[in-house]
């Protein structure tokens, strides 16, 4: 007799023989369920892989740009949408070397990284590094945290690089525009403290000059006095033309000439001097 049991979709069948129902035992249930167990564990429980074309479109929604190249010549083998826009490229550069697709890379230092990684298995890695591309007709600069890590087979050879690359150009750009402004603001800063210092200085010579012009007026004036009081006679005259500046009364009296005459020159003061030693 061969009894049947139903486990959701899975029929399992088991063979009795010789054996009656109405004597079936708990070690003949035992024995069913022995052999239902092993069934189980004998089916292949492995996980579906995705194939190629699944592995792409996947990598194709990534946000993420990612490229792989092959070769010294970084020949780019797959490059997903994200990764075209950073370059401003479209798919027909697939299969080309990487400074034939983007030709404004000649000149900047990726390909030799590509080929350093690919031939000698080094991991480049930078944080805003520059890189100069085109991107709707326009050469602009562009920032980027990137990373070339090479990707070997199971024997351990390098069979291709993978980029991965993010553009953080808005990120430098606002640092750049903040370190401007402050730079702007401390020199504005300094410029404005020394035009403070140099009006500092300019007041305290200023208020020197006044005290020392009125020192010397101070002193011209107790000087005329000194010689006005002088019981001596006593004339001070200056330049070349001999202007009369003082001339004490007793002075005056000498030459019988009225005060009138300070200011003037000492020949137009006194004519009669003239033609005298």
């Amino acid at each position: 007799m061969v009894a049947y049991w139903q486990f959701s979709s899975l029929k399992v069948d088991y063979e009795l023989k010789n054996v009656d129902f109405d004597l079936l035992n708990v070690k003949q249930i035992q024995n069913f369920f022995v052999t239902f167990s092993e069934y189980i564990s004998n089916m292949d429980t492995k996980p579906i892989l995705l194939d190629k074309d699944q592995l792409i479109a996947v990598l194709n929604l990534s946000k993420n740009p990612i490229s792989i190249h092959t070769g010294e010549e970084a020949v780019i083998q797959y490059a997903n949408e994200a990764m075209l826009a950073v370059w401003g490229k479209d798919s027909s550069i697939i299969g080309l070397p990487l400074e034939q697709a983007i030709p404004e890379m000649i000149g900047q230092p990726f390909k030799e990284m590509f080929a350093v990684s690919f031939r000698e298995g080094k991991v480049y890695s930078g944080k805003e590094t520059p890189a100069d591309l085109v991107i709707d007709g326009k050469k602009n600069t562009y920032y980027f945290d990137f990373e070339y890590r090479p990707v070997r087979d199971a024997l351990g050879n390098i069979f291709c690089v993978m980029n991965s690359a993010f553009d953080v150009t808005e990120r430098v750009l606002h640092q750049q525009t903040i370190f401007l402004a402050k730079r702007d603001a401390n020199a504005l800063l300094q410029e404005q403290q020394a035009n403070e210092k140099l009006a500092a200085d300019n007041l305290a010579l200023e208020t020197q000059v006044l005290l020392r012009a009125r020192q010397a007026v101070e002193n011209a004036e107790q000087f005329k006095r000194l010689v006005t009081q002088a019981p001596v006679a006593i004339a001070v005259m200056s330049t070349q033309e001999l202007f009369v500046d003082i001339a004490n009364p007793k002075i005056l009296e000498i030459w019988a000439k009225p005060s009138t005459i300070l200011g003037l020159p000492l020949a137009k003061a006194m004519p009669e001097l003239i033609g005298q030693p």
